[in-house]
């Protein structure tokens, strides 16, 4: 059973990788064309860049819905530990405390700068990108 389970662990790992790149694609390509100049890079390259990284996100998140479906209680118990609920718990915190910190950071500058725009869609995407990619961190071997 400890095999099936590390095997599991290992396929949730990489879910949640191809989660966070395909997440970081779409929404980091958005981000970035709407703050590119006029004259940088063509609509074309940042669209191609977004439907790829969106394409990436919804194949994992299928996989992250279906993942464990079938799977006896005992092995979803194990994969359920109290050490992955400890990361889990963490990484939520990382990402929560770093989106309150992003908002008093970008709600300043907004002071400063009433052109500033991308505020909510900024924060959620540094929120998303430090939960998933602290909880990668804490459960790395």
């Amino acid at each position: 059973m400890s095999g099936v389970v590390e095997r599991m662990a290992a396929q949730r790992r990489t879910i949640l990788l191809g989660f966070l790149i395909g997440f970081s694609l779409w929404v980091g390509a958005r981000l970035a064309q709407q703050v590119s100049p006029a004259d940088g890079p063509p609509v074309a390259v940042f669209t191609a860049v977004q439907l790829t990284g969106w394409l990436i996100w919804a194949v994992f998140v299928i996989r992250v819905v279906t993942f464990g479906r079938g799977t006896p209680a005992a092995i979803r118990g194990a994969l359920n530990d109290e050490l992955t609920t400890h990361r889990r718990e963490m990484s939520w915190a990382i990402g929560f405390f770093t989106v309150m910190f992003t908002q008093g950071v970008l709600l300043f500058a907004a002071a400063t700068n009433p052109g500033i725009r991308l505020a909510a869609e900024f924060t959620i995407f540094v929120g998303v990108l430090a939960a998933i990619g602290s909880y990668l961190y804490l459960d790395r071997e």
